[in-house]
């Protein structure tokens, strides 16, 4: 079950103790938070949170979701849909137990914005797909699973862009998209451990890639 609010001008939205499958649906120039504290446990698990403040030519929303589940079982997802410019989204997901682990995706297609998404637990998945001029993007990732997976990605003729990728569980994957000059790239990556799995990290940025693989320890990429 979803639920929706929304009216003109400048409203905020604030959500607390809402069970695993609402939603808050945003348009327009508004401030959503969602805050889920220990809404699941048990056998049981998976909490899903969704924001969309994608209405076209609606500029300097913020949304912000905190995602903390101790859980046996389910995977936790947020996602957060965002259009205009200047917009502000924020995730953070901690999950203290059970073998599966988060999903996070941002999405805005405008200039002038930043997302950032902070992850802890096992087998992390974070997205940023963003598609302007001057955007920030961030992932940071830390846990002891055996899987933790970061990308970025800019449009393609936007420059401007900064993305940085900080990971730090048992085998990362990191990928950075960018296809246009005047962009900064950065990714580091610390292996937990190096046993469960392999670390590899990926920076594309105008005219050139590339690509570094270690079975252990870490890497460090700047462009």
């Amino acid at each position: 079950a979803g639920r929706g609010i929304g009216a003109a001008g400048l409203q905020q939205a604030h959500a607390v103790g809402l069970d695993d499958s609402d939603n808050v649906l945003l348009g327009g120039d508004y401030s959503g938070d969602v805050d889920f504290g220990g809404s699941t446990s048990g056998a049981g698990g998976g909490s899903v949170a969704g924001i969309d403040q994608s209405t076209d030519n609606t500029d300097e929303n913020e949304a912000t979701v905190d995602q903390v589940v101790d859980a046996a079982s389910g995977t936790d997802t947020v996602d957060i849909d965002q259009g205009g410019s200047a917009n502000r989204a924020t995730i953070e997901q901690r999950r203290g137990g059970g073998d599966t682990g988060s999903n996070a995706s941002v999405t805005q297609p405008g200039g002038r914005g930043r997302a950032t998404v902070a992850q802890e637990g096992p087998a992390l998945k974070a997205q940023i797909d963003q598609n302007g001029n001057a955007n920030e993007g961030e992932i940071s990732q830390k846990g002891t699973g055996t899987a933790g997976e970061a990308s970025i990605k800019a449009g393609s003729g936007t420059d401007n862009n900064m993305a940085r990728i900080f990971q730090e569980t048992g085998g990362t994957i990191a990928s950075i998209d960018q296809t246009s000059p005047n962009n900064e790239a950065t990714i580091e990556q610390a292996n937990a451990q190096p046993a469960a799995g392999t670390v590899v990290a990926q920076v594309g940025s105008g005219s050139y890639s590339f690509t570094v693989h270690g079975a252990a320890g870490a890497s460090r990429l700047t462009s």
